[in-house]
């Protein structure tokens, strides 16, 4: 069954996903705005929408899984984001009061 005006619209279950903020999506997006470094990570089942699609900000964004997270912050992966991201807070640190 259809309740939309819009004849060819399908519809899917949101079962067992969640929404984001719209916070999450405003504090991305000033940040981007100003060059400012950001890390973000989306959580599993949260729908991958708005800043939280993949490449939508040209940064890679992992996926975590809240049950098993700490495994996670012993990966390869995560020593190299945060690596990354560290660089780039030096380095606005270090451009500090220079327009991006």
């Amino acid at each position: 069954m259809s309740h939309s005006d819009l004849p060819n619209a399908t519809g899917r279950s949101m079962d067992n996903v969640w929404f984001t903020s719209p916070w999450s999506q405003i504090e991305v997006a000033m940040a981007y705005q100003f060059g400012l470094p950001i890390l973000q990570f989306r959580e599993k089942d949260v729908i991958a929408e708005g800043i939280l699609e993949k490449g939508i900000a040209g940064f890679y964004m992992p996926e975590f899984d809240p049950s098993n997270s700490i495994e996670y912050f012993q990966t390869l992966e995560w020593s190299e984001i945060m690596a990354r991201w560290e660089g780039y807070v030096r380095s606005v640190t270090e451009k500090k009061g220079a327009p991006p």
